[in-house]
């Protein structure tokens, strides 16, 4: 790995032998993350096949650590689909497996647990005739896509009087890097470069400050400072998608540069602390922020 200040490149190898097994060992890595291993034993034949695909295209050059990553698990995708297009049984368990795994995120309180099978069947019956047709250019980001929002549709038939607007049910675009799929676009858009990879990598990918500080040449310091400068940003564009009523409240705690208590937006407001912090964790709550 070769690393500088700004961007961390993945250097191919000179012998065609070394840059197969070392792709092998990333796209195992990918592969062992995504949850593959744990629902069918057996991807050797698919991490090959990608590792080989990775090889040819590499030929041109280098390639950022994070688009490497983003494009391995594109392909992974994208064989998932192949297999179970020819009724592959381990795909179609890795697909409701991982399906599964991203409505729970969004059901937090598991309300409608026994209608995540029919997300999984409604989600791999468009993800087919989308990948069938050659409109799913990078599956994992349309996958989580259209997992979503078969889960807001859920919610908007049982829960009809609940306010999920538009913005936040279509936020999600095909064409973010690695885990950054699951927000929206827009949001890459408020961040900095170099805020966007550390929110990416610390909050989205789990790799921790000193894996990044070390990674981009950074002290720890800096990681952490840009890092909640990001959240920042992104928390006061989270508030837009809230309720009105718990609008307020989210505004008032995220509308500085450093995060108010709620003491102090409770006095600001008018109401108790109490109130602010009911009303803090039911905006949490539907944020999927735990």
């Amino acid at each position: 790995m070769q690393t500088d200040r700004h961007t961390t490149k993945f250097q191919a190898p000179q012998t065609s032998e070394q840059t197969l097994v070392e792709l092998g060992r990333l796209v195992s890595a990918v592969v062992r993350k995504a949850g593959a291993y744990s629902v069918a034993p057996c991807w050797a034949d698919v991490v090959e096949d990608i590792a080989f695909e990775l090889a040819g295209s590499m030929r041109a050059g280098n390639h950022e650590a994070g688009e490497l990553d983003s494009t391995i698990k594109n392909l992974l995708w994208a064989r998932v689909l192949d297999l179970m297009q020819h009724n592959d049984r381990r795909a179609f368990e890795f697909f409701a497996a991982s399906v599964r795994r991203l409505v729970a995120r969004l059901d937090g309180g598991r309300r409608h647990e026994d209608s995540w099978d029919d997300i999984v069947q409604t989600s791999a019956i468009q993800m087919l005739e989308a990948w069938s047709s050659g409109r799913a250019e990078r599956p994992w980001a349309m996958l989580c896509t259209i997992a979503r929002r078969r889960y807001y549709d859920l919610c908007r038939a049982t829960r009809p009087t609940d306010e999920l607007t538009e913005e936040l049910v279509a936020g999600d675009a095909d064409g973010l890097e690695t885990a950054a799929e699951l927000l929206p676009a827009k949001a890459r858009a408020l961040l900095s470069e170099l805020e966007w990879r550390i929110v990416a990598r610390m909050d989205l990918s789990g790799e921790t400050r000193v894996e990044i500080a070390k990674a981009l040449g950074m002290t720890e310091g800096e990681v952490v400072s840009a890092r909640r400068a990001g959240l920042r940003k992104l928390y006061r564009m989270l508030g837009a998608t809230l309720p009105s009523d718990l609008r307020p409240v989210w505004n008032e705690m995220f509308k500085g540069a450093r995060r108010a208590t709620p003491e102090t937006a409770a006095g600001s407001l008018g109401l108790s602390v109490e109130q602010v912090r009911g009303s803090l964790a039911q905006a949490r709550a539907l944020l999927c922020l735990g």
